[in-house]
């Protein structure tokens, strides 16, 4: 794209919703939806490492762009279909369920090939109006019984086609629109793929003369079993390769090596035409979990090992695959620092079933704490259980390296206004007036007074309020009562009210006692309210 997208599209999004959705939704649900202040979606890439050459898997970072809200309504009535895809698995233990209800106790019939078939690059390949018409025609065939939030089939339709045809994204100082397929990123890509596959198996399954004992689906990857034989198995991968010229299937079966993996099981065939199921890991998995040295509390280190020996025993189908799959665990978790004898210990307690008294306690409180070190938490865990009250503390460390390393953009996003046509550029934020989730210090240079705020939202919308209510006087705001009283013959510009960041937090909590400190500490003279929240002396 020659230039930045994004403002049209806000614009367009906005007219779009507003004929759509104005009298037939609550208008603060409206209002909820209607883009305000929209970023740009990223595209980043998370490279596949179990792969040659380590490709990069194209990510479209979607959160607070024109569309986002939009695409949740959407993801919200689609999702409902999927109780009637036949094939769709929603998880490893549903699809573990249905294999046992079909083959009781592990056997399956004589002469048995379980097979798994992927779909080579859904999202990007999925023909958007073929996606839109198979929803279309799902959505009529159930709409009786979904809660369609008010809207007609032909209004999810027309909503879903713009969302689709207007993917725009950045990615460095560039500027680009997808113009095939769906982007991974977009709330409504799942649902939309598993409806849009749910068309086109209904179609290649009930054309093929011999078919799947049975057939599931996790978005893009098949499992299924056959018992028709080797070379009528090779027949139906071609057939089905021929249902849609965008979409081609890649396949693997239980005959070359006896097993193959599926989701997080490797599944195999027993001589006696049984199978097991146990943990799967795959070979060119980097094995790096929470390292045993790491500043997080132990209650964490221990929830994760007692989590991942509880998966590896629920995917294992007799003794031996439990026994190889806690193998992997113990060999995983030995090579990230863990102690083999606390290993052995979570594993003896989760395999007697070992209970300890906090399951009997009644349901306590939650406190959310920083994590300093193990020492400190400790005493406070102490301290809280003597004092009676029913209160468990929940630490959290949100200095992770991930936070300082890992970032959606390779740049911050640029002014929308190109900096000289933004007040908050102008004002002292040159670059940084997309920044959200602040407190800010703000002040007016003609008498050197000064007002503290914090806002959630971009802080560009936040300035302009303020400028627009000293500009205009009004009463009942900050701004607007001082220049009413002190300077009455001035027309406020970013030159004269200047804007500087003070702090960027996330959490309304912690930014609202943030602020509430600052106004203590500085005392602004501008600021009508003493403080946001009360503190303790």
């Amino acid at each position: 794209m020659p230039k930045n997208p994004t403002p049209k599209n806000e614009a367009a999004t906005k007219r779009l919703i507003k004929d759509t959705l104005t009298d037939k939704v609550e208008n603060h649900v409206l209002q909820g939806i209607i883009p305000q202040q929209s970023r740009t979606a990223e595209l980043y890439g998370l490279p596949k490492d179990h792969k040659p050459d380590v490709p990069l898997r194209p990510i479209v970072s979607a959160c607070g762009d024109p569309l986002d809200n939009l695409t949740s309504l959407l993801e919200n009535i689609i999702s409902q279909l999927l109780q009637y895809v036949p094939a769709h698995l929603r998880n490893t233990e549903e699809y573990l369920g249905r294999l046992q209800q079909a083959f009781p106790n592990h056997c399956l019939p004589a002469g048995s090939i379980i097979f798994s078939v992927d779909v080579v690059n859904l999202y990007g390949n999925i023909p958007v109006e073929d996606a839109i018409k198979a929803t279309s025609e799902l959505l009529n065939q159930h709409h009786d019984s979904l809660d369609m939030r008010g809207l007609s089939v032909g209004d999810v339709e027309r909503l879903l086609r713009h969302c689709l045809s207007n993917n725009f994204l950045r990615f460095g100082d560039q500027y680009f629109r997808q113009t095939t397929g769906i982007a991974m990123g977009s709330r409504v890509a799942p649902p939309l793929a598993i409806v849009f596959m749910d068309s086109l198996e209904r179609k290649y399954l009930e054309e093929s003369h011999y078919k799947p004992s049975i057939y599931m689906r996790y978005i893009d990857d098949v499992l299924a079993v056959w018992t028709h034989g080797e070379d009528r198995l090779q027949e139906f991968l071609q057939h089905i390769n021929t249902a849609h010229p965008s979409i081609n299937f890649t396949i693997e079966t239980t005959v070359t090596n006896g097993s193959i993996p599926f989701l997080d099981t490797k599944i195999s065939m027993l001589p006696d035409d049984k199978y097991s199921t146990e943990l799967y890991i795959k070979p060119t998995s980097s094995e790096v979990i929470i390292n045993f040295q790491s500043a997080q509390p132990m209650q964490m280190k221990k929830a994760v090992l007692n989590a991942q020996i509880r998966r590896a025993t629920r995917l294992s189908s007799d003794a031996q695959a439990q026994r190889r799959s806690l193998e992997r665990i113990t060999t995983l978790f030995q090579s990230n620092g863990y102690p083999h004898k606390l290993i052995l210990s979570s594993i003896k307690n989760i395999q007697s079933n070992k209970k300890t008294d906090r399951n009997h306690r009644a349901p306590s409180k939650r406190i959310s704490l920083p994590y300093i070190d193990d020492g400190l938490a400790h005493k406070i865990n102490g301290i809280l259980r003597n004092s009676g009250l029913n209160m468990q503390p929940a630490w959290s460390n949100k200095n992770t390296i991930k936070k300082h390393l890992v970032k959606s953009a390779l740049q911050p996003p640029p002014c929308p206004g190109g900096g000289r046509a933004c007040n908050t550029c102008l004002g002292g934020l040159e670059g940084r007036c997309h920044v959200t989730g602040v407190i800010y210090h703000m002040t007016c240079t003609l008498c050197n007074k000064h007002y503290i705020g914090e806002t959630g939202r971009m802080i560009r919308q936040r300035y302009n309020e303020h400028l627009g209510d000293a500009r205009n006087r009004r009463e009942n705001t900050p701004w607007g009562l001082h220049y009413q009283c002190y300077h009455q013959n001035t027309t406020p510009s970013p030159d004269i009210i200047r804007i500087k960041i003070l702090k960027q937090i996330s959490y309304i909590t912690d930014r609202k006692i943030g602020e509430t400190t600052f106004l203590r500490d500085l005392q602004p003279a501008i600021n009508t309210q003493a403080s946001s929240w009360l503190l303790a002396a």
